[in-house]
């Protein structure tokens, strides 16, 4: 039962009994001031953290999660004194920076790159590493008395997203050592250095990367491996040769783009971690560079990343990525083109439509079609010069037999046929691989649609165009068909066809 409290002098005081609750502390127990605003004495809200004001599951909430995701701080900065009651000027004293500086988070006018800082908000504001996309323990890349084996390590799931993160982030602090990673990729026989570097050297390295990325096109990822990757290791010594600064920025540009190349022929391979090494190493490059296009091509890498992810049946870690890239787009100092932000929102759609989530995805698919629609005649970036009408229609198709894959039900193959019927016919032979790849979509959306007869036309010549190419990647549209087929298997022809994919399964 609570007692009458008194003013006496500057201090609430009990009358005739202990001192209510209501002016007392809440952390210490001491008597508060009169008209003191606070729950907790001045000597204690200085040892405070922010993290004990905040109400508990306060950064798991899903639109703070997403504002973690995006290091979008001001965001976060704006819901913490929200839910303190902070000014600018005392959240600043907790972690350390000036109220000017906070007002331009806030006012998204400066974005927190350095690392010791988001550090240091982390522990005052209480969030869990992982919302920022690191792990407590993870190894570092070229870290003082590593082995290869741990760079190695470094690229499976967990590191692998700490280093994309703070790369992408911009965090300077991460320490990936560049030097160290070229040297666990295979190299061409060691040749001298040039002195400088000129304009004419960089568009050399660019019209080698684009015949690299067309035969990839062509015939697969296989046949260029290692050539495209010691092509890489090569042309990344070279980002220290003298140069001017417009050509040093263009060097960096076309490096990362090789080595986009190198990282998509292992991805092709089935080689995930070499690929993700290589990627790694390019959005690196790509950071360094001051080029209008970087960012650009980062976003484009973690398209590229996003998809290895979709590949692997790893939708959640797919999204983290696709988050990343939509972080990149919006706090980038250059726009990138309505082609490479309409792959970022397919590649959602995507990932919604594997996690089988009709609605978001459906919504990812129609941003991914008005960004296209409202595009302008400019020129694309080497990477999305690719992107015509039958990559598009495609990328809608295989969006629609994702989802009905993931659901069995048949409105949705009934979308996806038409657009993948179309893809298939316009791919030409200087997009071997990407007709390939589609056949088997077009196979299973059939099947689910009930006509079994296209189904196993279609599937038939999905085994004998994807058998004759250097990607063993493709082969995992084959086991998705093979599944898809499953139920249908009393039906002889769809019998013979699951043969036939087993065999040529087993044969890779």
């Amino acid at each position: 039962m609570w007692t009458t409290t008194v003013a006496v002098g500057d201090y609430w005081v009990s009358k005739g009994g202990p001192v209510s609750s209501r002016v007392c502390c809440r952390r210490c127990g001491g008597v508060l001031r009169l008209g003191h605003g606070g729950e907790v004495c001045d000597l204690c809200a200085r040892q405070q953290t922010v993290a004990e004001l905040l109400p508990e599951g306060f950064f798991t909430a899903d639109r703070m999660r997403a504002a973690l995701a995006g290091y979008d701080f001001a965001a976060v900065f704006r819901s913490v004194r929200r839910a303190t009651g902070f000014s600018q000027e005392r959240l600043g004293e907790f972690i350390e920076l000036s109220q000017s500086r906070v007002s331009l988070v806030e006012l998204s006018k400066h974005r927190l790159r350095d690392i010791a800082i988001v550090a240091r908000v982390a522990s005052q504001f209480g969030i869990p590493p992982e919302l920022l996309g690191f792990v407590a323990g993870a190894a570092t890349v070229g870290a003082a008395g590593s082995s290869d084996s741990q760079e190695v390590d470094l690229m499976l799931r967990r590191e692998f997203f700490a280093v994309v993160t703070g790369i992408t982030m911009g965090l300077d602090s991460v320490p990936l050592d560049l030097d160290r990673l070229a040297g666990l990729l295979p190299a061409n026989a060691a040749t001298e250095l040039p002195r400088r570097i000129g304009s004419a050297d960089v568009a050399a390295i660019e019209q080698l990367t684009a015949a690299f990325r067309q035969g990839q096109f062509s015939r697969g990822g296989g046949l260029y491996r290692d050539a495209v990757v010691a092509q890489f290791r090569s042309v990344l010594a070279l980002r220290d040769v003298a140069c001017a600064p417009p050509v040093r920025a263009q060097l960096l540009v076309a490096t990362a783009d090789l080595g986009g190349v190198a990282g998509w022929a292992n991805y092709d391979s089935e080689l995930h971690g070499e690929a993700r090494r290589l990627w790694v190493a390019a959005l690196e490059v790509a950071r360094q560079s001051e080029h209008p296009a970087a960012v650009d091509q980062t976003a484009h890498l973690l398209s590229q990343m996003t998809h290895q992810a979709l590949h692997l049946r790893q939708p959640e870690d797919g999204l983290r990525l696709v988050q990343l890239g939509h972080g990149t787009v919006a706090g980038g100092a250059h726009p990138v083109s309505a082609y490479t932000a309409s792959n970022l929102a397919y590649k959602q759609a995507w990932c919604h439509a594997m996690r089988g989530d009709v609605a978001a995805s459906d919504r990812a698919l129609g941003q991914s079609i008005e960004l296209v629609a409202a595009a302008e005649p400019i020129a694309a970036e080497p990477w999305t010069a690719h992107v015509n009408h039958a990559e598009l229609v495609a990328q809608q198709g295989h969006t629609h037999f994702t989802l009905a894959a993931a659901n069995g039900k048949p409105q949705h193959a009934a979308r996806a046929v038409p657009l993948l019927q179309e893809a298939v016919r316009e791919f030409g032979p200087a997009y071997a691989r990407s007709r390939a790849v589609n056949l088997p979509g077009l196979s299973g959306a059939h099947a689910i649609a009930g006509d079994l007869e296209a189904a196993v036309h279609v599937g038939t010549q999905a085994v004998t165009e994807i058998t004759a190419l250097s990607a063993p990647r493709a082969l995992e549209r084959l086991r998705t068909l093979d599944t898809v087929l499953q139920p249908h298997d009393a039906e002889a022809s769809v019998a013979d066809l699951r043969e036939q994919i087993r065999g040529a399964l087993t044969a890779a």
